[in-house]
C-alpha cells in the first residue's frame, strides 16, 4: 500500500512530466486551475443552502432552471417552446421557472437577451 508520501512524490513528478511534455500549455492550464479552484469551491459553499432550499419547497412548489444559449441560432428555442406549451396549458400546476442565459461563443444575441428578460 502506497503512504501518502509516495502518492505526493507521484503526483509531483507527474506534474512535472506533462510540463515537460506539453510545455508553456500546461503551465497555463494547471495555474489556471489553481487560482480557479478557490472559487469553485466558494461557488460550492454558496450553492448548497440554495439546493436545501429548493429540496425543501419542492413538494409545494415546483422549481425549474433552465440554461438559454444566447450565442447560438436555436439555443433559445428550447425556452420558447416551454413557454409556449406554458401558455397553452400543457404545464399546469404550482411551477417557479427560470431561465439563464450562457454564451458559448463571443458572439452573443443581445435581441434575444432582451426578449428573454422582458418575460
Amino acid at each position: 500500500m502506497e503512504t501518502i508520501k509516495t502518492k505526493s512524490i507521484n503526483f509531483i513528478i507527474k506534474q512535472f512530466n506533462h510540463i515537460l511534455s506539453e510545455g508553456v500549455i500546461a503551465v497555463k492550464r494547471k495555474l489556471k486551475r489553481l487560482f480557479l479552484l478557490p472559487l469553485e469551491l466558494i461557488m460550492l459553499i454558496i450553492s448548497i443552502p440554495f439546493v436545501i432550499i429548493i429540496r425543501l419547497i419542492n413538494p409545494f412548489l415546483t422549481v425549474r432552471l433552465a440554461m438559454l444559449d444566447i450565442a447560438r441560432i436555436g439555443g433559445v428555442y428550447k425556452g420558447n417552446l416551454y413557454l409556449s406549451e406554458k401558455e397553452c396549458g400543457h404545464h399546469q400546476g404550482a411551477y417557479f421557472d427560470r431561465f439563464y442565459f450562457t454564451k458559448s461563443t463571443n458572439h452573443v444575441n443581445l435581441q434575444w437577451k432582451k426578449c428573454g428578460s422582458a418575460n
